[in-house]
């Protein structure tokens, strides 16, 4: 889009009341200057990033380190917000590492309900070490597949038979984040559905271990699908997505009243 046509985007997103997020897949200078600079045309306020630098986990922690104090300043001259995404080669406590050395109240995380196995961590061990700095979140549903001392995944309907993902306690756990307020602001939903990714991270590796570059995230076409076939399925699988989460917090809607009841119960007979 032009700068034109992206004005009448956010003109039309505001007369819908929703707010606006950005998503880019990398740190890099000029990827992320122009993102800042769309921001400023829409009027956002949050920016998803992660990087896909290749080298020794040392080298490429140094080198995000050094993006993230510049996207710190970024966020200060422009009043942005950057959640740097665990995407499937870093683990939650390295990006908290990170996170906690720059010290910048203006860099969080973005959590991912099935990233971390690719870094051959666990869910609710990946969640835990990255509670104290989730704004933002995607659900989605993930089958895992072990490849040898490691785990892959293929994304698949969240809350099928296929999904692994501990997603009810993963989502309760996010909702139930901050103290006078919620602290994740921003659920999205991912249906990743055929979606493959590799493993990253083995059990065998050492203190430093030596991190491909990866390109950009993509779904490949499965055999005997077409692009049309994709096409006309996605809306099908967002909409089960949907039902599916809306399903989940009525349910805990339900456990909620039926605990704050049994608690006025026991009140009373006090």
């Amino acid at each position: 889009m032009n700068d034109d046509q992206l004005r009448a985007f956010a003109a039309r997103a505001r007369g819908y009341g929703l707010a606006l997020h950005l998503e880019i897949s990398t740190t890099e200078r000029e990827p992320v200057d122009e993102a800042v600079r769309i921001a400023g045309i829409l009027g956002v306020q949050h920016i998803r990033v992660y990087s896909r630098y290749e080298g020794q986990l040392s080298q490429v922690l140094s080198r995000i380190e050094d993006d993230l104090r510049r996207l710190g300043d970024l966020a200060d001259t422009h009043d942005l917000h950057f959640s740097f995404e665990q995407h499937e080669e870093l683990r939650s406590g390295e990006i908290a590492q990170l996170l906690r050395t720059v010290g910048h109240p203006r860099l969080h995380a973005m959590f991912d309900f099935g990233n971390m196995i690719n870094a051959c961590e666990r869910p609710m061990d990946a969640l835990a070490q990255l509670a104290p700095h989730i704004l933002q979140t995607h659900l989605k549903g993930v089958h895992v597949l072990p490849e040898g001392d490691g785990f892959g995944h293929r994304g698949v309907l969240q809350g099928s038979p296929e999904d692994d993902l501990p997603g009810a306690r993963m989502l309760f756990d996010l909702l139930m984040l901050g103290d006078e307020e919620p602290q994740v602001i921003t659920f999205a939903l991912e249906q990743e559905n055929l979606y493959y990714a590799p493993a990253f991270r083995h059990h065998s590796d050492g203190d430093d271990p030596f991190i491909p570059y990866r390109e950009l995230s993509t779904t490949g076409l499965p055999e005997g699908w077409t692009l049309r076939d994709l096409l006309a399925a996605e809306p099908g699988w967002a909409v089960d997505q949907v039902v599916h989460v809306r399903g989940l917090l009525a349910r805990m809607r339900e456990l909620a009243a039926a605990r704050l009841a049994a608690a006025d119960a026991l009140a009373g007979t006090r």
